[in-house]
């Protein structure tokens, strides 16, 4: 993938900005796309974030993006502006509890259910939704998409047509604060942008392989 055509995809579509999903990469890695204007980076790994935040300053803003692990949930809210993948109403009050104490404020994502993936059904992200409205520590910001691996393009687009429909939703009853909707990677982002995507997360396409490093 090209960085050039990358941001020409995204100055066609300028709801939308780029995600670099940075888990398994070298800070020096990552230093050649801070060095392009690139603030914005995505990490699974706790541990593995904390040591890179140490190397870049306070105007790169970190997404967990990862599964949450309840025993590092202090560690999350103390060290990333976003976590972006919250499915249960449990772990945004241990989100909300835990930022309270680090006095700061983090921006959530719900996890949309998508086929065959855990995430927040049609019937529940209203209820949940509005839990987390009345947590003081937590600004729901919209939705993130993963669809699962080796669907065909058509179950793609309907995953991220319902994702959409599913934000706009969120919109219509929360105003302005809804303007997220993290959808589309590397194989898929063109799908996502046309379905409306305002966030999409690309790794590999961009950065190469990856090593795995501490959890």
């Amino acid at each position: 993938m090209n960085w050039d055509a990358l941001q020409t995809s995204l100055v066609a579509h300028p709801q939308a900005h780029l995600l670099l999903v940075t888990k398994g990469h070298s800070p020096e890695k990552i230093q050649r796309f801070y060095e392009l204007g690139q603030r914005h980076f995505g990490e699974n790994y706790v541990q593995e974030a904390i040591e890179k935040q140490k190397r870049f300053d306070d105007s790169v803003c970190w997404h967990f993006i990862g599964k949450i692990q309840s025993n590092k949930i202090k560690l999350m809210a103390r060290h990333f502006d976003w976590v972006q993948s919250v499915i249960t109403k449990k772990q945004a009050e241990m989100l909300s509890q835990a930022a309270d104490q680090c006095r700061r404020q983090l921006n959530i994502c719900l996890m949309y259910q998508s086929e065959g993936r855990d995430g927040v059904n049609d019937e529940a992200l209203m209820t949940l939704a509005k839990s987390i409205e009345a947590l003081p520590a937590l600004t729901l910001r919209g939705l993130m998409v993963l669809p699962s691996a080796g669907l065909s393009e058509a179950a793609i687009r309907s995953d991220f047509h319902k994702a959409a429909l599913a934000y706009h939703l969120l919109k219509s009853h929360f105003g302005g604060q809804i303007n997220t909707l993290s959808m589309g990677m590397s194989a898929d982002y063109a799908l996502a942008l046309a379905e409306g995507s305002t966030q999409i997360r690309i790794g590999r396409g961009l950065l190469g392989e990856r090593h795995e490093q501490s959890k």
